[in-house]
């Protein structure tokens, strides 16, 4: 789908980008490093059950506030889901060939579950922004007795936004994107109902421009993740990876009993 220059392009600035991602995981590595003690790699093979049972269904997330959790878990879920499409848009962008489209059965579901969950994560991530931005209830605020330093008030907000326009931009464009492919070939994708709704709209229109959509949403989509890995170890929302590592590896608490005879 991708002209050659336009390979050549993308591989050079996923270059630039696991580069730059590298140098900000290094540093959190080597404040982690600069601590006492050392890590129980063990533990994570204890713990392996409950740690893919705790992230595949959000657990800790829907322990307060109902409605917002539900939100969570949508956008969680379909970026779970998403690991796959993104892999397929890929193979798609350089090969002209549809994973998803040629692999019978399982194709036919994954695409009916991309579907659902591109708009499980749009919806979710416009709720969440207007509730952060809009209604800014206190408990996402912390008080003015609170020491903090105060560049990170504005940072948090600033933060969230980018965070919140990065999810928005590449679901919202992978969305598009899909559509374009599917008025390019002139006909709908019963699993893929919300994407073959919204091509219906672009019958009609000149396939050339149809064409470059499909490439402006692809740099949009793709191109958003590729912008956002660097900024990633610098953002609160690190906590979507170290969340589950600390779970993995937390040390277990020792008993009353244990503690007089150790």
């Amino acid at each position: 789908m991708l002209t050659l220059p336009e390979k050549i392009l993308f591989v050079l600035a996923t270059l630039v980008s696991l580069y730059f991602t590298y140098k900000g995981v290094m540093k959190i590595v080597g404040h982690i490093a600069s601590g006492q003690g050392k890590v129980d790699w063990s533990l994570v093979w204890k713990r392996i059950g409950d740690l893919i049972v705790k992230v595949a269904l959000f657990q800790p997330v829907f322990r307060l506030r109902l409605g917002p959790s539900i939100l969570h878990a949508l956008i969680g879920w379909g970026f779970l889901s998403f690991l796959l499409i993104n892999l397929a848009d890929l193979i798609y962008a350089y090969t002209g060939w549809r994973l998803l489209d040629n692999t019978g059965l399982f194709g036919d579901i994954y695409r009916l579950i991309a579907d659902v969950a591109n708009i499980a994560i749009i919806v979710g991530i416009l709720a969440m922004a207007f509730r952060r931005f809009v209604l800014r209830p206190a408990s996402l605020f912390t008080r003015e007795t609170t020491l903090l330093h105060p560049k990170a008030r504005t940072g948090i907000m600033r933060d969230s936004a980018i965070v919140a326009s990065f999810i928005f931009v590449h679901n919202a464009a992978r969305f598009l994107g899909e559509s374009f492919n599917l008025a390019l070939a002139g006909h709908a994708d019963s699993w893929q109902p919300s994407i073959s709704a919204v091509s219906q709209f672009w019958a009609g229109v000149d396939a050339n421009v149809l064409v470059a959509g499909e490439h402006i949403a692809f740099w949009l989509s793709i191109g958003a993740v590729v912008a956002f890995l660097p900024y990633f170890p610098y953002s609160k929302h690190i906590h979507l990876f170290f969340a589950p590592l600390n779970f993995a590896l937390k040390p277990e608490r020792k008993s009353i009993g244990e503690l007089y005879q150790s």
